[in-house]
């Protein structure tokens, strides 16, 4: 995916938490697979089909705004945590320790300079 728009992906699903409806992430079909995406758009899983896509957004999507990120800034990856997101936008902060020496940056949501710093795998 590109910073400016989704372009490379079709068919956006939102996927809504049972109970409350709170959005928890989306499902992108590209090609032949299915995406699994966070709610500020980021790539977080990939599946051969939607119903494994979908259950893992539902299962992992909002546990993905806990992990550690890794964000491109200043043109080096950093070490980032989620401080606020949304399908248009996501906010990170580099104080990864809550020192508050850090400070904050904003980037487009589907952004390609946000990456998982931790794996979801030991959240399965």
């Amino acid at each position: 995916m590109n910073d400016d728009s989704n372009s490379d992906v079709e068919d956006l699903l939102e996927v809504h938490r049972d109970g409350d409806g709170e959005l928890v992430g989306f499902v992108a079909r590209e090609n032949q697979k299915f995406l699994a995406l966070t709610v500020f758009l980021v790539q977080i899983g990939s599946f051969e089909e939607l119903e494994k896509a979908t259950e893992f957004v539902n299962n992992y999507g909002l546990a993905a705004l806990n992990c550690k990120w890794f964000g491109f800034i200043e043109d080096e990856w950093q070490l980032v945590v989620i401080t606020e997101a949304s399908p248009e936008r996501v906010e990170v902060s580099t104080d990864v320790f809550g020192v508050g020496d850090g400070f904050k940056i904003s980037f487009l949501g589907g952004t390609d300079k946000l990456r998982l710093a931790d794996s979801l795998t030991p959240l399965l």
